[in-house]
């Protein structure tokens, strides 16, 4: 009884992780497109802007240079905000959660298996049938 009551709740603290763990998830790649758009549509229009500016003064390799140099800048600032988001509080004590269920059912299960091996050790053959 006790061991399908720990099993319980790691169960249940699992699917409160997973829940919490793909809704993070669904605001990261909700937040993921919405940038993505506003990025490509100020960099569209960004660059016929500055590229009219730079042209005046700058040889048109030049300022493809320039625009390459920002452009990948950019980018590696928006993947790096996109991974910096940890797990949630909530997310940690659940998992916590679940591994001590889990190591409590499994230490349950060790002890049990060893009642188990000691009474048949000490039980005679002929009484257990």
């Amino acid at each position: 009884m006790f061991l399908l009551r720990l099993f319980r709740v790691a169960m249940a603290a699992e699917e409160l992780r997973l829940r919490h763990l793909i809704r993070r998830a669904m605001i990261r790649a909700t937040l993921g497109v919405v940038a993505v758009m506003l990025f490509f549509s100020a960099v569209i229009f960004g660059h016929l802007a500055g590229w009219a500016l730079l042209r005046r003064t700058l040889q048109p390799y030049e300022v493809a240079l320039i625009f390459v140099g920002v452009d990948l800048l950019i980018g590696l600032i928006l993947i790096w905000l996109a991974l910096r988001m940890p797990p949630t509080a909530l997310e940690r004590d659940a998992l916590a959660v679940r591994e001590r269920a889990l190591d409590e059912a499994a230490e349950s299960l060790s002890v049990t298996a060893m009642v188990v091996r000691l009474i048949d050790l000490l039980l005679p053959a002929k009484s257990r049938d």
